[in-house]
């Protein structure tokens, strides 16, 4: 019996923190909580990080992962990060008809063509990933 109160107990933190990061997530729109973030004194980032190392190892049990994606949890940031800057090229390819980005230029308060800059350096080194290269070359992107 003891053990279940336990389990009652991690339970119900589980439910605190998912509580404030649903907060969170209607002030500010999205559930990128930097790691150090912190609400009503208790680590949300953190908490939220934990969360993603254990759906990265499959530890997450399915429960707790549906009802984080149906707030908008994303669980790989990079990936994010770098679909949200093709998104913005995508948008410029087409306002101004191609991709020829000056190095400079920001959109929507990112630095478009510096992220675009990065994408031709990663290949020249061979370290662009195969289906990121053809999504750039798929918009004209010339490499």
């Amino acid at each position: 019996e003891a053990i279940g109160v336990v389990l009652d107990l991690f339970e119900e933190q589980w439910n605190i923190m998912f509580k404030l990061l649903e907060s969170y997530q209607k002030q500010k729109g999205d559930c990128n909580v930097p790691q150090n973030h912190a609400e009503a004194g208790k680590q949300l980032g953190s908490w939220l990080d934990k969360q993603r190392q254990l759906m990265k190892k499959g530890k997450l049990p399915v429960e707790r992962q549906q009802k984080l994606e149906a707030i908008g949890v994303v669980w790989d940031l990079l990936e994010e990060q770098w679909n949200s800057m093709f998104q913005l090229l995508e948008g410029y390819q087409k306002q101004k008809g191609d991709c020829n980005v000056p190095k400079n230029h920001a959109e929507a308060g990112k630095q478009l063509g510096s992220w675009l800059d990065k994408q031709r350096q990663l290949m020249k080194k061979g370290k662009l990933p195969v289906d990121r290269k053809q999504k750039l070359e798929a918009i004209g992107v010339v490499l």
